[in-house]
């Protein structure tokens, strides 16, 4: 049986970007980030908004939270102690959780996907559109219908990722790892295939595919 996983054991950092859920509220989830917390006290964050709103937050009302690290996701529940308080800025009160759950996440598997992408090379207008096939927190395999048009290895890969009912736009520098080209295209018109590891994540970036790639293993 593993040790008891405490808030201070998960080394959650001030400013760090954690998710809220909201079970009386059909489930709706939001981003906010971690302003502080003291033992046995309370966890404070920024308020929860929808579409640039307040959420109405309301004295007992439970709270889901996850928190995603480059290995997997801590989670607890909590509820609110009051509502967003307005002074001296707008923040979350909550209750200090008891022990948390951790969930590694297998970061080296990739994710079977049909999501539609845009490639951008250096020193070319055009851009390419391909079709990302797998996905992990490390890169993806493309696919084409066109060459990439590059003399180089890096480029810049746009798309789109859904959790809930949030669209999450990416944009990644990448570098082409392996080029291949097929006997003849597959049902689909394809007919080039790349293999691509991200070079730069940002935050959100990383919180985004860590959330999605999260949520695919536990389909």
């Amino acid at each position: 049986m593993s040790d008891p996983i405490t808030l201070e054991d998960s080394a959650i950092k001030i400013g760090e970007t954690i998710q809220l859920q909201f079970p009386e509220y059909n489930n709706f989830k939001c981003f906010v980030n971690m302003v502080g917390y003291v033992r046995n006290k309370g966890v404070i964050t920024t308020p929860p908004l929808f579409k640039g709103e307040l959420v109405k937050v309301t004295p007992g009302l439970t709270i889901a939270v996850k928190y995603f690290v480059n290995r997997g996701v801590y989670s607890f529940t909590t509820k609110a102690i009051d509502e967003v308080f307005a002074t001296p800025f707008e923040h979350l009160f909550m209750e200090y959780p008891g022990n948390l759950d951790f969930m590694e996440v297998r970061k080296s598997e990739r994710i079977k996907v049909n999501i539609v992408s845009i490639v951008r090379m250096e020193g070319h207008e055009k851009p390419t559109t391909t079709m990302i096939k797998d996905l992990s927190e490390g890169g993806a395999l493309l696919l084409s219908k066109e060459e990439i048009p590059t003399s180089k290895d890096l480029v810049t890969i746009n798309f789109t990722i859904a959790l809930d009912k949030e669209r999450h736009v990416l944009t990644i520098p990448s570098s082409i790892r392996s080029r291949k080209t097929l006997p003849e295209p597959d049902e689909s018109g394809f007919l080039y295939q790349y293999g691509v590891s991200f070079n730069e994540l940002t935050k959100m970036d990383s919180l985004v595919l860590n959330n999605f790639h999260y949520r695919q293993q536990n389909l």
